[in-house]
């Protein structure tokens, strides 16, 4: 849904029947676990940070709540959802870019926040891989993140370092 979707919403919507919680009273639990609905949210969110979820006590409160959220905006019509849904299935938002995206966030130094600081500085992965280390504390604003990641894309595939450039230290921060 987020490669279709500028906004993506997960709605939860609870019976109007029954309480408005997650867990009953007693239920808690510090513990992670596949089992627990709360522990399959946070894992959720941890891997689609994209998307907004909605809590809605009712039927009647989920009504309510896209009622708001269309004010302001135009009528959907079928043309433009067709157009929209033909557009990202030929590959709008393509699947390298999630594939990019993915890499990105496994690389030790990059985070959900400075990740797509590299996507906006870097035109692909050559050029990430032979960017320089002013360059790249100057792209991340951090030399720990700059140099975690130098460090972990110029190790060779023995695990030996290979020519890793420095981040230079002590530079005035802007």
């Amino acid at each position: 849904m987020s490669s279709c979707y500028e906004c993506p919403i997960l709605l939860i919507e609870f019976d109007s029947d029954s309480n408005f919680a997650l867990q009953t009273l007693g239920n808690e639990t510090t513990e992670i676990s596949s089992n627990t609905t709360t522990s399959k949210l946070v894992l959720f969110t941890l891997h689609f940070p994209k998307f907004r979820i909605i809590w809605s006590s009712s039927p009647h409160q989920t009504a309510d709540i896209l009622l708001d959220l269309k004010k302001g905006h135009d009528e959907p019509d079928v043309e433009s959802a067709m157009r929209l849904s033909n557009e990202s299935a030929s590959g709008l938002v393509s699947s390298l870019e999630l594939y990019v995206q993915d890499f990105l966030l496994s690389v030790p130094g990059l985070t959900q926040t400075n990740f797509r600081r590299i996507l906006q500085g870097c035109n692909n992965l050559l050029e990430l891989t032979d960017i320089s280390g002013e360059k790249l504390e100057e792209i991340l604003g951090d030399a720990n993140s700059a140099q975690t990641v130098l460090n972990f894309l110029h190790v060779d595939k023995r695990g030996e370092k290979g020519t890793v450039p420095k981040v230079v230290e002590g530079r005035k921060r802007r």
